[in-house]
Order: C-alpha cells, then sequence, then structure tokens
C-alpha cells in the first residue's frame, strides 16, 4: 500500500513520537460513529459507507458528493473539554480519486461560537495521504467564516478556547467540484507528552505560576483553561482547585491531603487571599 506523508511542520515529528491518545478511530471494524455533513456543521448528518479492508491498513469509510461542501463530522469522543490536546496534534489519513488542486479548509474545530480552520493543499489522488497538524495557533490555524477563504491568523488563546469546548470537528470530504470520492482512515487526536490537567502555562509542570494563574482568574472572573477553567464548565471554582491540587500532588508522588502547595509572588498571594482557604500552604 503507497502512502504519500505530508509533513506539515517540523513540529510533527516530535508530536509523533510520544504523542499521548485522546481519541482516535482506525475503523478496523465498523465507521466509529463518524458521519457525513456539512463541513462547516448543520443539522443534517448521514452514515457513511464502510469497508472492512483496503484501507491504511484495515478498515475505511468512505462518502461521494451528498452536501454542498461535505465533511466528516466526528463522533462525541473527540468533543467536549479537549484542552489537553493543545500543544499536541491531530492525526488525518485521506484518499481522494480527484481534487481542483486548490488549497482549501483541511479541519475545522468550533465551539459554537468561534470556528477556526487549517488550510491545507489537497490529498495526492488514489494513494493514502497522511497529515499531522499541530495543535498550536503559530502552525497556522486562522479564524473561519464558512466560506474557505484564508482568515486572520487564529491566537493561541482562541484555540485553547475552542479545544476547551468542542462542539465541532470536521475534516474536509470534498476537493473537487465534481464528483468526488473521499475515503478516511486512522484519525488520532492526541495530547503534548507531559501535560497534566492544571498545567495553565503549558510549560511542563505544575508549581507556583499555575496556582498564580488560577488565582488571577478566580478573582476576576475569567475563563478559559489557561486562566484556571480546568474543566471547561465556563466557571473557575472549587472543582477547577481540586483539579491542580490532584495534579500537583500526582507530579510530586503525594496524596492530595498532604500536599503543601507552592506559595506564588507575594502581591500575588496578597491579592487573591480570599482564594487560599480551600488549600494548605507554605511558608
Amino acid at each position: 500500500m503507497h502512502k504519500q506523508v505530508c509533513m506539515i511542520a517540523l513540529l510533527l515529528m516530535a508530536t509523533n513520537v510520544s504523542a499521548v491518545p485522546l481519541a482516535s478511530s482506525t475503523f478496523d471494524s465498523f465507521d466509529n460513529g463518524w458521519r457525513v455533513g456539512d463541513f462547516w456543521g448543520g443539522p443534517t448528518v448521514t452514515a457513511p459507507t464502510y469497508f472492512p479492508a483496503n484501507g491504511n491498513p484495515g478498515g475505511f469509510i468512505r462518502t461521494a458528493d451528498v452536501y454542498g461542501w461535505n465533511g466528516y463530522i466526528a463522533p462525541p469522543n473527540f468533543l467536549g473539554n479537549q484542552i489537553q490536546a493543545y500543544g499536541g496534534s491531530l492525526h488525518v489519513e485521506e484518499r481522494i480519486a480527484a481534487s481542483d488542486n486548490v488549497i482549501f479548509p483541511l479541519i475545522v474545530l468550533s465551539n459554537s461560537n468561534l470556528s477556526l480552520q487549517f488550510l491545507s493543499a489537497p490529498p495526492a489522488n488514489n494513494v493514502w495521504t497522511a497529515y499531522d497538524i499541530p495543535l498550536v495557533a503559530a502552525a497556522g490555524w486562522q479564524v473561519g467564516d464558512g466560506s474557505g477563504n484564508a482568515g486572520p491568523a487564529a491566537t493561541e488563546a482562541q484555540l485553547q478556547e475552542v479545544l476547551s469546548s468542542l462542539t465541532l470537528l470536521s475534516i474536509d470530504a470534498d476537493w473537487h467540484t465534481g464528483a468526488d470520492q473521499v475515503d478516511l482512515d486512522n484519525v488520532l487526536l492526541a495530547s503534548r507528552p507531559g501535560i497534566l490537567p492544571g498545567d495553565a502555562n503549558f510549560d511542563g509542570r505544575i508549581d507556583a505560576d499555575d496556582y498564580a494563574l488560577i488565582d488571577r482568574g478566580a478573582a476576576l472572573h475569567l475563563f478559559g483553561y489557561a486562566n484556571g477553567d480546568f474543566n471547561g464548565d465556563g466557571v473557575i471554582n472549587s472543582l477547577d482547585y481540586l483539579i491542580l491540587d490532584q495534579s500537583f500532588a500526582q507530579q510530586n508522588g503525594t496524596l492530595a491531603s498532604d500536599i503543601s502547595i507552592p506559595e506564588p509572588a507575594a502581591f500575588l498571594f496578597l491579592l487573591f487571599i480570599p482564594f487560599a482557604f480551600h488549600r494548605q500552604r507554605t511558608g
């Protein structure tokens, strides 16, 4: 089986070596809940055609033209709070019969309020093409308006916002203005290695900086993972502090009830002292 690998960025080599799977579909026995619908989201979806062989390897799913702009719509296990995928990657493999050889959005991510797109050249004809897409805004993510045209660059905060409450993950299944035949296999959403829940600044460790960020987010009534809303429910409260405390304990090999939380800078402690009652501090 021939396979063309499209490297989107040098970062991909690092993300693929030790990525931690969050959701995956290999289509070895059925369609894994994937559907075909409007690429930008819509109320109507249909089941793709499942083939048990000739994938890459094993089974795969296929669609022809069904909607104005066909898209493969991810099932629920790819949606919801996927903030741990930030800094990780999305792996997709497609095989097509024909294309217009035009750059279109390959992926759309949406949280119902904001849609982000990642543009790409089309897959090669009649061979499996693998894409590894870094889930960092600087890799080329844009704000999408549904037209498919290039949009303004997305910020890291916008990508984090969408990943923390993902309602749509769509893969382009319409590369040709005429008849389409688009096959899909081996979709993998993977986290950045070494990131624990509560690592608000994504530096690979739970420390005083993360506690300072959640304290600030709670005091100023902010939202988003980077401000301390670690469970993505739209509010920073004791549940988020519990996530942070548990990750700190896991990192340091202690029980959450026995931990002594690292002290942030003195001025931050004074500013956010109302939020300190929930945990024991040092000093």
